[in-house]
């Protein structure tokens, strides 16, 4: 997927509404591309304010690794702490090489982001890839690259999905070597 950055606080919405694969309904088997517009729509019939990581009754069972990055990448580009600490379950896992932190609350991981904007102050766009390593009725592990246009160094991470009863959410990030 390729999300622009325009004023902060637009909406991005996936073109034609299927996660930019052109086939409709998503397989999480398959790599997700997308394009994103700005204009505000989450393809969900109006303006969603906010992202969150369960929005316009998504297909658990077979788009919920698209929806929900998609969901997770317009909260990084708006830079918005509250609405990605949203898409992290507590208590979270995140395993830095030489560091582990625990999350045992959201006001950590909104900290944690808000402290970080900085880094990606000059991205204007970003190429986002996700796989599907594995998937079960409560676990996504999803293999995501993140290509940022606009100085920041590109990411690869490994994240572990869960199903909460708030949706799914990230219990475990991992990053990897980029390849």
């Amino acid at each position: 997927m390729r999300s622009r950055l325009g004023e902060w606080g637009e909406g991005i919405t996936p073109i034609g509404g299927d996660g930019g694969t052109g086939r409709g309904g998503g397989r999480s088997d398959l790599r997700h591309d997308a394009i994103f517009s700005l204009d505000g729509d989450m393809g969900c019939g109006g303006a969603v304010s906010g992202a969150r990581s369960s929005i316009c009754g998504m297909d658990e069972d077979k788009e919920v690794h698209t929806q929900f990055f998609d969901a997770y990448t317009r909260a990084l580009i708006d830079r918005d702490a509250v609405a990605i600490a949203d898409h992290y379950a507590v208590p979270a896992l995140i395993e830095f090489p030489g560091q582990r932190i625990l999350v045992t609350e959201a006001p950590q991981t909104e900290s944690f982001f808000a402290s970080a904007f900085g880094q990606y102050s000059g991205v204007t766009e970003v190429d986002v890839h996700v796989t599907v390593a594995a998937s079960t009725e409560h676990s996504i592990w999803a293999d995501v690259s993140w290509k940022y246009q606009g100085g920041a160094p590109d990411e690869r991470n490994m994240y572990q999905l869960v199903r909460t009863e708030d949706g799914w959410k990230i219990a475990v990030l991992t990053p990897l070597e980029l390849g």
